[in-house]
């Protein structure tokens, strides 16, 4: 199991553990810049986590401050749970 499988792992069993519950357990990835709080990628940019996990190893290796050397849960984002996990107010895919 790679690195990026074991914290989505971790993750969701969390999630649940506090009594919050994803529709769903089908997680697509995708990099974006920071901008003003919405954004707009294209569906060929969502990767599923199989086809993410290499690039997640090379960014640990990197050392970015925002990918985990140790798992961080901080839950979804109030906007995100406001609107019962929809994320159609922040994230348009084209």
């Amino acid at each position: 199991m790679s690195a990026l499988s074991n914290y989505l792992d971790m993750l969701l069993h969390w999630l649940e553990s506090i009594g919050l519950h994803p529709p769903s357990q089908d997680v697509r990835l995708v990099e974006v810049s920071l901008g003003d709080g919405t954004y707009h990628v294209r569906r060929d940019e969502l990767r599923k986590p199989l086809d993410y996990g290499a690039r997640f190893e090379e960014l640990l290796r990197i050392g970015y401050p925002w990918c985990p050397t140790r798992v961080n849960l901080s839950g979804p984002a109030r906007t995100v749970l406001d609107h019962q996990w929809h994320v159609d107010s922040v994230l348009t895919i084209e």
